[in-house]
């Protein structure tokens, strides 16, 4: 169903923390990402994952461009966090977020 609504349509698709499925089947998820690929030439696919797709297993004339991205200083995290929350979070909470690593990146 999902590639019925995505042939021939001109979309950008988000698939985030693809690393799960490249660690469980590698090779079905890359089947699944030409076939996605395959339904529209006007199709764009954005993997969000901690390892490349990698060009092999169908994918070889895939365009995979890779950008690595530094984690966020928890503070920036906090912000950043702070301007998208659904409801207002007090600093007491905040900084209680922040003593926990909950600020997004710091040690890994």
């Amino acid at each position: 169903k999902v590639l019925d609504q995505l042939r021939g349509r001109d979309v950008l698709l988000v698939l985030d923390n693809a690393e799960d499925p490249l660690h469980g089947d590698s090779r079905e998820f890359r089947a699944m990402i030409r076939r996605i690929l395959d339904v529209s030439r006007d199709l764009k696919l954005l993997v969000a994952s901690r390892q490349a797709l990698g060009n092999c297993e169908g994918l070889l004339d895939c365009a995979e461009k890779v950008y690595t991205l530094t984690p966020l200083q928890p503070v920036h995290a906090a912000i950043l966090f702070m301007q998208w929350c659904p409801r207002d979070i007090d600093k007491e909470e905040l900084q209680e977020g922040l003593g926990r690593g909950g600020g997004g990146g710091g040690g890994e």
